[in-house]
Formats: structure tokens, sequence, C-alpha cells
């Protein structure tokens, strides 16, 4: 009888040690939640100079997480558009995208053939997402034409 009474108080004094040596939890400071902006460009192709230039029309942000990975398949492509967007708090993020400007299309021809063909645009939009830290301080497009890369477009907040 006396074993059981000193096994179950022993269990006891266990028992609260364990809770008494409990480390408390510091509280962490609140996280930031997690946002995404989709941003609207306005591209447009002087044919006369051979450039393109590009306008910020629009930047909207929602509370929602992305999950962001750059589709460097997108670079094997001959007409692509990287895209580095430089935060107010240095943070970068970039993207690989289709160039807007250029677009594949398949034509079925009567003869059952298929015929792909290249049409350039003079004038487009380009939506995209990407994480969002804070305002941006510098977006930078690197447009790749036919495999050749051309200047970069610098806009600036």
């Amino acid at each position: 009888m006396k074993t059981k009474r000193y096994s179950s108080v022993a269990l006891c004094c266990l028992f609260l040690l364990l809770f008494a040596c409990k480390t408390s939890k510091l509280k962490e400071p609140a996280e930031v939640p997690e946002k995404t902006a989709f941003y609207t460009l306005e591209l447009t192709r002087d044919t006369l100079s051979n450039k393109t230039s590009a306008v910020v029309k629009d930047v909207n942000v929602v509370d929602s997480k992305v999950r962001h990975v750059v589709d460097i398949a997108k670079t094997k492509e001959p007409n692509f558009l990287k895209i580095e967007i430089l935060y107010k708090n240095n943070k970068v993020v970039n993207l690989v995208t289709e160039h807007p400007l250029y677009k594949r299309f398949d034509l079925y021809s009567e003869s059952g053939k298929i015929e792909s063909k290249l049409i350039s645009l003079s004038q487009d939009l380009l939506i995209f997402r990407a994480p969002y830290f804070d305002q941006y301080k510098k977006i930078t497009i690197l447009e790749t034409i036919n495999f050749k890369e051309s200047t970069p477009i610098i806009l600036k907040k």
C-alpha cells in the first residue's frame, strides 16, 4: 500500500516539476499579412525606332498569398519579357512572361495542314501578379525579341 502511495506522490511531483519548468513562450510580433499585387502595364512598340515603351497603368493590391515561381521554360521561347520589381524595402521579385506584343497563332488550312503565324502588335496590356511587399521603387523590363535582348525599360515610381 505504501509503495502505491509513494509512486503516485512521485508521479504528481514529476508532473508538477515538468509544468513548473516549462518555458513561457515569448509573444512574436504580429506578422504582416501576405499580399499580392496585380500590375497592369501598357506596352507600346514604335516601329520606326524599333523600341518598346511601357507605362504602369494600375497596381491593385489584395490580401492574398501568391505562390511565386519563375517560369524558366519561357526563356526558351523566341519572345519573352523578364521583369524585376524592386520594392522600397529593397526586396526584389523576378518574373518571366510571354511577350504580349508578339503572338503566335496556329491556323488550319482546308487541306488539313497546320500553319503557324507570328503577329506583332503595336500596343497591348500586360497584366501579371507578383508578391507585394511595399510600393515599388523601380520596375525593370528586359525584352527578348527573336532570341535577342534589347535595352532594358526602367520604370520608376
